[in-house]
């Protein structure tokens, strides 16, 4: 089914003048699914997006129809079906070239540090591995207890990782507990890159809600 196919048309002049009408499809009217099925997540299964994939080829392959692309653009609420949805390499690479001027500079220019914690538990040979990173964002840090200010200077690109500290604490039970941190430089390069991979994971619509979500679809534009 396709998705502006379901909108009433209506009568509209490119020149009021001339008094010259078209019928043209109403785009500006909106739709409103129910929220109901998109927090429900036991009718979606993930979908990891592929560099070559588009919304259309995904309903193709999924829903074995390119005109159910809107169902993907519904089921991740996708407004913007080019910086919504993952850029292939060559578009990404394309789109930091004109953001940042070109690849080199882009990979060069400190976008921001990341405090990056490691904590390895070793539970009776049980190894488990944890990581969790944190955006550093202000250079200034305060001592309560010393009332003072001190200046955190961020590692620079080139540089790489930068070790802060380790620690190693063994509970009662005899658990070891090891914690690294490290100050991570991200560059704008990397930045672009991370913000891509956070939209490659998508979920699509069950094929059996399909028929209904049309339906629901076309009852809602025929009131």
């Amino acid at each position: 089914m396709e998705y502006f196919q379901q909108f009433k048309t209506m009568l509209y002049s490119f020149d009021p003048a001339n008094m010259d009408f078209y019928t043209v499809r109403n785009i500006f009217a909106r739709v409103k699914l129910l929220d109901a099925v998109l927090d429900n997540s036991l009718v979606y299964y993930p979908y990891s997006v592929q560099d070559t994939d588009t919304i259309e080829m995904i309903a193709h392959k999924y829903y074995g129809d390119t005109k159910r692309h809107w169902m993907v653009m519904f089921s991740n609420r996708i407004v913007d079906p080019y910086f919504d949805f993952p850029l292939s390499q060559a578009n990404l690479e394309k789109n930091i070239v004109e953001k940042y001027g070109d690849l080199v500079t882009a990979q060069a220019t400190l976008h921001h540090v990341e405090t990056q914690i490691t904590t390895t538990t070793n539970y009776f040979g049980n190894v488990i591995t944890t990581y969790a990173n944190t955006i550093m964002s202000d250079i200034y840090s305060y001592n309560f207890s010393t009332d003072t200010i001190t200046i955190s200077f961020p590692p620079d690109v080139e540089d790489g990782a930068f070790f802060v500290s380790n620690t190693t604490v063994i509970l009662d039970d005899g658990t070891q507990v090891d914690t690294v941190t490290m100050q991570v430089p991200i560059s704008d390069y990397d930045h672009e890159v991370n913000e891509n991979e956070k939209k490659r994971q998508i979920q699509l619509l069950d094929k059996q809600y399909v028929s209904a979500l049309e339906a629901e679809l076309t009852n809602i534009l025929s009131m």
